[in-house]
Order: structure tokens, then sequence, then C-alpha cells
């Protein structure tokens, strides 16, 4: 880059490659940390060990936001894709895995503010994935199998409207290997 600071999402595409690098080469704490920075220069500050209160509280927003005040289908396509709002939305595809290996907690305050965001302005990609993984941390964060199995339903139902060749068998697996095992009954 030449000698002007970067814009946001310039430093999200800088971020996304070291984090890249630092996850080959280093510990997951010393990645979370790395994300952690990142995130607070976009704007988002979590702590590094979020309480079970907050990531109750953000999955029953969420969940309402979902569910119920508008109605309908909450989740649309972007009509427009703004730079600066994708920035955090970067890194956070990129620190997934990251996350959930250090602390599901995190993980589920991610899928949440990526969720919270789709709502807002609209969704960009994943958008299935996105609401598997929802599904997943109800289960897993908040065992909550009924909705769990409801958002499951809604992914893909979403998956099949919004085919995705990358993501689309991402939000199979997901459901199927990892929220269908737990609330179906064995045979």
């Amino acid at each position: 880059l030449d000698r002007r600071a970067p814009s946001r999402f310039e430093f999200a595409q800088i971020a996304v490659k070291r984090l890249q690098l630092i996850a080959l080469l280093e510990n997951p704490e010393t990645c979370v940390a790395y994300i952690l920075e990142v995130m607070r220069k976009l704007g988002v500050r979590w702590p590094r060990r979020p309480s079970a209160l907050r990531t109750w509280l953000g999955l029953r927003v969420l969940r309402f936001r979902l569910l119920g005040g508008r109605g309908g289908d909450v989740l649309r396509p972007a009509t427009s894709v703004d730079p600066d709002w994708l920035a955090p939305m970067l890194v956070i595809g990129q620190s997934g895995g990251i996350l959930i290996r250090h602390d599901v907690r995190l993980a589920a305050l991610a899928t949440c503010f990526t969720l919270a965001r789709y709502i807002r302005r609209g969704y960009i990609a994943h958008a299935p994935f996105a609401l598997a993984s929802y599904a997943n941390c109800l289960q897993i964060v908040h065992r909550d199998c009924a909705g769990a199995r409801r958002f499951a339903e809604l992914a893909l139902a979403l998956n099949e409207r919004v085919p995705d060749p990358v993501y689309g068998p991402r939000c199979a697996m997901r459901i199927h290997g990892m929220v269908y095992p737990w609330l179906m009954p064995r045979r």
C-alpha cells in the first residue's frame, strides 16, 4: 500500500490475510487476541470470554428480531453494498472456526452480529449458513431444541431458495451433522 491510510474495507482485507498467517503459525489464543483487536478498530467490542448472560441475551434478542416484530421474511437480499459496513463481516467470516475453537459463546456473538446485520441491511451471501449457525448456537449455548429445529428448517428452506455451490453444502452439513443428531430420536 502507498503512504495513505487504508480504508476500513482495505484494513479488513489486510487483517484477514494476517489472520490467515497467524492461524497457521500461532496458537488460537493469539489469533483470538488479534481478531478482537481488529474488531475493536472496526467498532465492535467483544470480551475475550463473554458471559453466559450476554450470550443468552444476544440469542434471545436475535430470536425476537427473526420471528417477532415485523413478521414475514426478515432476511432479504441486500439492495446495495457499503464496503464500510462489510468490513467487520469480512473479518468474522474468516474467523468463525478460530472463535468457536476458543469459546463457543464468542462464536455465538459473532453469529448474532452477522444475522443482525443481515436483518438490518439485507444479506450479501451465506444467509442459510448463518441461520444454520444460529440454530447450532441455540442448541449448544441456549439448549433450546425447539428453536434449533425451527431455525434449522428455516435455513434448509432458504438454502433451497438461494442456492450456493460452496455454502449450500456447508449449511446442510451443519444442520444434518451437528444440529439434527441431537434433536432427532435414535433409530
